[in-house]
């Protein structure tokens, strides 16, 4: 699947459960987490984990 259809994909989806009425914040983290385990698999989930703690480390984001 070349990047562009991928985007797009990702675009529509994003654009339908933002339609549905979800937050924003969990609208986005949703998608982002469904299209890392398709494209990337289950064991990118770490990536995910990661992130969040890491961010919880900066005083500026976490206020």
């Amino acid at each position: 699947m070349s990047p562009a259809v991928q985007g797009v994909l990702v675009l529509v989806v994003t654009i339908a459960v933002l339609l549905t009425g979800a937050p924003v914040a969990f609208a986005l983290g949703i998608v982002s987490v469904a299209f890392l385990v398709l494209f990337q698999g289950a064991d990118s989930l770490s990536v995910v984990a990661e992130t969040l703690y890491s961010g919880l480390h900066d005083f500026t984001l976490v206020s």
